[in-house]
């Protein structure tokens, strides 16, 4: 496997040379040391020659980008023209349909790519060699079962060599939720962001591609998974189409191509790793050849914009630069974006902890028993509702309202709250009942959690004792000072959370008194976004305790 690897490897760097990509000395080597999830230190490959070398391995971050030279700020590390790239623009996809949106475009267009290369298959969520398949009849279904016009797209998009050897460094299988096992899932069901978020991308691919592939089949059929899985093999199977959409979630960037964001995946870009935006070191953005370049827009219709996109792209370079002196074998990383545990478990198949931006939705009860509970209910904005009219069910919980709360420090433009809250806690809020203390280490560098004003909106109407109070509260529309009743019900809803989630730790962690199976290793990712959602409710806790004390 070392071997194959190293060999894929120089395959992708012939390709990216063919293709125009360039660097400032980087390397490709294969290495043992890896960079682990506590942020330590990668071991060095077997050459140093450039500005960076990639790193191959099979943990949880695969390949990486690292310095083997000390790199000031402003160095541009990578260039790869536009040509070079996957890219909506050239996306042979006609978008007409709401359902079809440009991350499933971009992800047909990928899977139409990778099925008409001669010698190419995907099978059981990988892609495969042709030649590698087990039998003959396998052999001969291949052949014949995809495509669909992809073929002259790869040569004017990549180049004459075809995308094979850059998809061939990928790693194998399906990417972020799609390819996680029935053991993961089980380990993140507390996670009602994550399992949400992954439901209805399960559902959105199925209308897009029955959107897509509709006409061609004269299918009539309602858009199911069954019907997606058996339908006429006219340009990408649905078995393709999975493949690609987790690799387009797992590894395109969404870069503002003069004015307009777009989804694109980039040779040698892809290859960089997250960190949030104080931890990274490099920054990508798209300089077209001029200011007036028609290729940063799109239209799948019209030949004149088609042929104007080609003379416009001549030049234009996605470019890789750093934001901070790098030293030499510290690993270049790139933030994706302000996303939570659930986004990047969804999309990536990872999580971080500490993690600045991760949420939790709080469920803060509307006693809506009696005259002040339908006036709390009908204050309200009913999609914050759960178990009430226009709402979710939350089943015997009773009418309560869903927030957000999130870090402080992973918020943007927040004013200062009123108050620093003086003793962390304890004081008059120790009658709200204790959680049992677990070290989940701190939050990330952020100090305190942030309650919006939505968050304080919600609290004041249900924790008001008249109708003169809920009256109060709406017409602050949550900028007031929340009262000490207010304060209580936050902590005292943030315990009871962290009550249930506790609960699930040993679960989570493999303990076999909670529910795991003795001698199974957890899942670390699992392990990482309860820990971090751990972190964020004890500090809404502590935060809301000390309120109280002060």
């Amino acid at each position: 496997r070392s071997e194959q690897t190293t060999m894929a490897s120089q395959a992708f760097l012939r390709w990216c040379k063919a293709a125009g990509v360039t660097w400032t000395g980087v390397h490709v080597a294969q290495t043992d040391a890896i960079e682990g999830l506590d942020g330590k230190k990668a071991g060095q490959g077997d050459q140093e020659a450039g500005a960076a070398k990639v790193v191959l391995s099979d943990e949880a971050e695969g390949l990486g980008v690292y310095a083997s030279v000390p790199l000031d700020a402003g160095v541009d590390v990578i260039r790869v023209p536009r040509k070079a790239a996957l890219l909506l623009a050239d996306a042979q996809v006609q978008r007409s349909e709401a359902a079809v949106s440009s991350v499933h475009a971009l992800a047909h267009h990928l899977a139409a790519l990778v099925t008409s290369q001669e010698g190419l298959c995907i099978r059981n969520g990988s892609v495969t060699r042709v030649g590698d398949a087990t039998n003959e009849d396998d052999k001969e279904k291949f052949e014949g079962e995809e495509g669909g016009g992809g073929t002259e797209a790869v040569g004017s998009a990549l180049g004459d060599g075809g995308i094979a050897p850059w998809v061939e460094c990928w790693p194998r299988g399906l990417q972020g939720h799609w390819g996680f096992t029935q053991r993961q899932r089980a380990s993140l069901t507390w996670c009602e962001e994550f399992c949400s978020l992954a439901e209805q991308q399960e559902a959105d691919a199925v209308k897009a591609f029955s959107a897509m592939t509709r006409a061609a089949q004269s299918d009539t059929r309602p858009p199911t998974a069954e019907t997606a899985a058996s339908a006429p093999r006219r340009g990408p199977s649905w078995e393709a189409f999975v493949w690609a959409l987790s690799h387009v979630g797992a590894r395109a960037a969404s870069v503002d191509m003069s004015g307009e964001k777009q989804p694109a995946i980039i040779p040698f870009v892809d290859l960089l790793n997250h960190r949030a935006a104080d931890s990274s070191n490099v920054a990508l953005r798209y300089e077209p050849a001029d200011a007036h370049d028609v290729g940063a827009h799109v239209d799948n219709g019209a030949d004149s914009a088609q042929e104007g996109r080609r003379e416009g792209e001549q030049g234009a370079e996605f470019v890789v630069r750093t934001t901070r002196a790098v030293a030499v074998g510290e690993q270049l990383t790139l933030c994706y974006g302000k996303k939570d545990n659930a986004e990047l478990l969804a999309a990536y198949g990872f999580a971080l902890c500490p993690n600045a931006h991760e949420t939790a939705m709080l469920r803060v009860p509307l006693d809506a028993d009696g005259e002040m509970g339908a006036q709390r209910i009908a204050m309200l904005p009913r999609a914050i509702l759960s178990n009430g009219a226009g709402a979710d069910k939350a089943g015997d919980e009773g009418v309560s309202a869903r927030v957000v709360v999130s870090w402080r420090g992973g918020q943007p433009d927040v004013d200062k709250e009123e108050g620093d809250g003086g003793e962390e806690e304890g004081g008059e809020g120790g009658d709200l009942g204790e959680w049992v203390d677990v070290d989940v280490g701190e939050g990330g560098g952020v100090d305190r959690p942030l309650v919006s004003n939505e968050l304080r909106l919600v609290l004041s109407v249900a924790s008001a004792r008249d109708v003169s109070g809920l009256f109060a509260a709406m017409a602050g529309m949550g900028a007031s000072p929340l009262s000490r009743d207010a304060w209580s019900l936050l902590a005292r809803c943030a315990d009871e959370m962290l009550d249930r989630l506790l609960r699930e730790l040993g679960r989570v962690e493999g303990c076999p008194e909670g529910g795991g199976d003795e001698g199974e290793s957890c899942w670390p990712h699992a392990r990482l976004a309860l820990r971090a959602r751990l972190q964020l409710l004890q500090a809404v806790s502590r935060h809301a305790k000390a309120q109280l004390a002060a």
